[in-house]
């Protein structure tokens, strides 16, 4: 308690002598430093959302027909957008007044935009652009062709022949010649039906060779046709120039030899090979469609083999007299 007693007054004292120090102390002055003031803004000023108005209006496609589900879009700072309904109509709300631009979307139409005065009448908005629409082909020049084939050997069939024509020159437009197949009946003739006017390039390939490019039969004066409607193309004639090679397969003691290998390729090209034939019952073999060339015979029997170049020239059946072979050569 004693204790107490002597701390009150030492605090009261305290209390006083702040008192009075605060009271004869000076207030502190302030600066503020100076504030420069820039150039206006140069932002438009923003639209006045007040001055609106709804756009009505229709959207078609270049052929007049409406168009659904168009997207309509108003390209402002607030974008607002309306899908067409079946009928192809719209409508935009609260669109600020003055000239405007909408852009309209449709699906199989090129993107379109346009200049509108905002209020207006009911717009009719027409998408120019149509990405469905095919390009209009002139018409192509055709007229059929009718013909026959010549053999270069008298008497021989040309049933299943192929005769094929080629752009004479590379394609580059639209209408000029494309190839063309057709195939060789039994009385020789051939067809063509709307065959496109121009100049063609002749090939006749042989049965094995139908679908293909190689070896062409036709004589060089029938390796090219030009096709017109002043030109006589009724009746045309393709003149093969190929001949044949025969021979017989003999043993060293002179029996035929059955079943013998004949292989037949182009001398200078031994990629370009015929198909193989194999000797009758008498030994014998006939090698046919074959033009004008240098080739390379090779006849295997059993384990004997020969090989021997032979000319052919067009027109003949060239008579090979061969060696004999013996086909248990080891």
């Amino acid at each position: 308690m004693k204790l107490v007693l002597r701390i009150i007054p030492l605090l009261a004292l305290l209390v006083l002598a702040g008192a009075v120090a605060l009271r004869h102390s000076r207030p502190v002055a302030w600066s503020a430093a100076p504030v420069r003031i820039g150039e206006g803004s140069t932002l438009a000023p923003l639209e006045d959302s007040a001055a609106t108005g709804d756009l009505l209006g229709l959207v078609r496609g270049p052929d007049g027909q409406p168009i659904a589900e168009a997207v309509v879009l108003f390209e402002a700072r607030e974008p607002r957008w309306a899908y067409t309904d079946s009928g192809g109509r719209f409508r935009l709300e609260r669109v600020p007044l003055g000239p405007r631009q909408l852009s309209v979307w449709a699906r199989e139409h090129r993107a379109q935009d346009f200049a509108v005065e905002v209020p207006a009448s009911e717009l009719e908005l027409i998408l120019t652009d149509s990405l469905t629409e095919l390009p209009i082909l002139p018409d192509l020049e055709t007229l059929g062709l009718d013909g026959q084939v010549v053999p270069s050997i008298a008497g021989r069939g040309l049933a299943g022949y192929e005769v094929l024509l080629l752009p004479a020159n590379p394609i580059s437009h639209f209408g000029e010649p494309v190839p063309r197949r057709t195939t060789v009946g039994a009385d020789r003739s051939f067809h063509f039906d709307d065959l496109i006017l121009g100049e063609y390039r002749v090939v006749v390939l042989p049965p094995w060779a139908r679908g293909g490019g190689w070896p062409n039969l036709s004589a060089p004066q029938s390796r090219g046709l030009s096709h017109s409607r002043a030109a006589n193309t009724s009746g045309v004639e393709l003149v093969l120039a190929t001949g044949e090679i025969r021979g017989t397969v003999t043993d060293l003691e002179g029996h035929f030899l059955e079943g013998a290998l004949c292989l037949l390729s182009i001398d200078s090209l031994p990629d370009r090979v015929w198909p193989a034939v194999k000797t009758d019952s008498d030994g014998s073999f006939l090698l046919t469609d074959l033009p004008p060339e240098i080739y390379r015979l090779r006849i295997r029997a059993g384990a004997g083999s020969l090989s021997l170049p032979i000319e052919v020239p067009p027109g003949t059946t060239v008579e090979v007299d061969l060696p004999t072979i013996d086909p248990t050569a080891k």
